[in-house]
């Protein structure tokens, strides 16, 4: 943040003094100088943060600022070990996340609410943005993210917040179930959306993705999630009011929550991992289509975003696309990597893959679908295709999204027996081809992918 510094620092304007158009003046001759340019491009370099992201990223993060700012002249000294107490349990959760498919899930919210419910609401923006900043630089994440996720959750706390305060029910006490659990439910649902929304907005902003597609991608595990942390906060809040030191109770049943998650967050990313290790050295026994497989499910998960499909569909297809020929390593090398035409026999062999792949995927639950993607992705929309002869709509659309993915791959790709096509003339090809061997509305989809992007290969 040094180059706000740079700006802001000596050329703040005394508005009795300067009118608007005089200051703008100011702040365009300032940011042309070659150290505050220097800055910039220093941190968009370091960062990769640029144009509406870096924006963003100053919004959240002076918000941020200003509202820890506001609240941390309302702390209280008597307060000191609750400040501390707070902070390490906070801490403590911050470090016990799962990471799941680049989504880090953690009980920290349950800590956040429960502290301005118990206490109040400068206590949560406080220890929140404490324990945030110490567990992202001791996890080496970044000081930008490390500033970026304190000032969202500062922000978070202090929209729930008030909400809670604004419809609780009792007077009498800290927390009545009873009659503030409406007050409860609301603060909680406002707390998860708006900290689900901030960080999604980052993340659309620096990966290029559409809003809605990241929406769609991390919703599902966020319906998990959420649900699963709820009651928690309350729980936490009910012993703390009983006896605080009751609190050590909670720690062998989240922990074993904690586990419990992980183990099964652990298996499902090892299965993948494990079908896709093994699609990578199919792929490289013969070293003309090295990473074949990577770029037939990068060609298909954006064909299937231009269709319109929702994320777990778009997730399906990809995860189908880089498992697609995993059933060759059922073929010998001889005739695999055969540098002359096939004879009928080994023709058949080969034709065989499809149903190895989807012998091997559809005994796991994780690919019960993606198999039938990987069994007829060598089927023609007239039905000339195999192992069964499908024609149409007959053939599921993962599948027809991957016969064009896979068959764009292997044209611009060098083989022993011929030379790479150019991009060009692999997408004449597939319109020449479009209504007989491939999808029409698959084509176009695809086509309109390459249109907007640089040559893949």
């Amino acid at each position: 943040m040094v180059y706000i510094e740079a700006i802001t620092s000596d050329t703040r304007p005394d508005s009795r003094q300067e009118n608007e158009e005089v200051w703008s003046e100011r702040m365009a001759r300032e940011i042309r100088k070659p150290q505050v340019q220097l800055a910039i491009r220093s941190f968009t370099r370091t960062t990769g943060l640029q144009g509406l992201a870096l924006l963003y990223f100053l919004v959240i993060v002076v918000t941020g600022s200003v509202i820890f700012g506001i609240n941390l002249s309302h702390l209280k000294a008597s307060f000191f070990g609750i400040y501390f107490i707070w902070t390490l349990l906070t801490f403590i959760s911050e470090k016990l996340m799962v990471s799941f498919f680049g989504y880090y899930l953690t009980v920290s919210c349950a800590l956040h609410v429960s502290a301005y419910i118990l206490f109040d609401i400068p206590t949560a923006v406080f220890t929140a943005v404490l324990a945030t900043i110490i567990s992202d630089l001791t996890s080496r994440r970044g000081v930008h993210k490390a500033v970026f996720n304190a000032a969202q959750s500062a922000i978070t706390i202090c929209v729930a917040g008030p909400l809670f305060y604004a419809l609780k029910q009792s007077t009498d006490t800290v927390f009545n179930l009873r009659h503030d659990f409406l007050a409860f439910f609301l603060s909680y649902l406002v707390y998860t959306v708006v900290n689900t929304v901030l960080v999604w907005l980052i993340v659309a902003l620096t990966s290029g993705q559409k809003l809605s597609s990241v929406i769609q991608k991390n919703m599902r595990v966020e319906m998990i999630h959420s649900p699963t942390v709820f009651p928690i906060a309350p729980l936490i809040v009910y012993l703390y009011q009983q006896e605080p030191l009751s609190l050590v109770f909670l720690a062998l049943p989240l922990l074993m929550s904690h586990l419990s998650f992980k183990n099964y967050a652990q298996l499902h990313l090892q299965t993948i991992a494990t079908m896709e290790v093994l699609a990578d050295i199919i792929d490289r026994r013969d070293p003309y289509t090295a990473k074949h497989s990577h770029r037939v499910a990068k060609l298909a998960e954006a064909t299937a975003w231009a269709m319109g499909l929702s994320a777990k569909e778009v997730e399906e297809i990809a995860l189908a696309g880089r498992v697609h020929d995993i059933g060759k390593v059922a073929i010998s090398d001889y005739i695999l990597l055969k540098n002359g035409s096939l004879s009928p026999g080994e023709y058949e062999v080969v034709k065989s893959h499809p149903r190895i792949g989807f012998n091997i995927l559809s005994e796991l639950r994780l690919y019960k679908k993606c198999a039938h993607y990987v069994l007829y992705h060598h089927e023609h929309f007239d039905g000339t295709g195999y192992p069964e002869g499908l024609k149409g709509d007959a053939i599921p659309l993962g599948a027809r999204i991957l016969a064009v993915a896979d068959t764009y791959d292997a044209m611009t790709t060098d083989r022993p027996y011929r030379r790479a096509l150019t991009r060009q003339q692999a997408l004449e090809e597939l319109r020449r081809h479009s209504g007989t061997q491939f999808d029409p509305v698959v084509v176009s989809a695809f086509l309109a992918t390459q249109e907007q992007a640089r040559p893949f290969n």
